[in-house]
């Protein structure tokens, strides 16, 4: 059974692949702040409020073509949700293909609005930087790819 706080992660993944700002920022608090990963150069490594998060995917938006996130799995702790995703991209000057697995971390206020997106470069590194502790795995759901 899906919890309403993994309903709104994927359906902001949703939006993102369809490339609908909106639809991905919809349950995003207005002073939300967004972390990256640190894996593309030119990123600020964090985006502040609705305006932020739009320069973020402006950024994103300009250097790719196409980008696609897959979620294949959900892990919830406490005020958490962490989603383990597969990227997929193609630059839109270079032409160069790039997949990578990362996770991001979303973290709700109690009317659930997302307060914090963190990239983390893999599910360790995100449990690990939370505090999350690894027995949380087994509470994982999986989503078929």
């Amino acid at each position: 059974m899906t919890s309403e706080r993994v309903r709104i992660v994927s359906e902001g993944y949703d939006g993102w692949n369809r490339r609908d700002v909106d639809a991905m920022s919809a349950s995003l608090a207005p002073d939300v702040e967004w972390k990256t990963a640190g894996v593309f150069p030119g990123l600020k490594p964090v985006y502040r409020g609705h305006d932020g998060v739009r320069r973020f995917w402006a950024s994103m938006q300009e250097a790719w073509e196409l980008i696609e996130i897959a979620p294949h799995r959900f892990v919830e702790h406490d005020d958490k949700v962490v989603a383990e995703i597969h990227f997929h991209a193609k630059g839109r000057e270079s032409g160069v293909e790039v997949e990578m697995d990362w996770a991001h971390v979303f973290t709700f206020r109690d009317d659930d609005l997302v307060v914090t997106v963190a990239g983390y470069r893999s599910v360790e590194d995100a449990f690990a930087a939370e505090g999350i502790p690894s027995a949380a795995m087994r509470g994982a759901s999986r989503i078929a790819r």
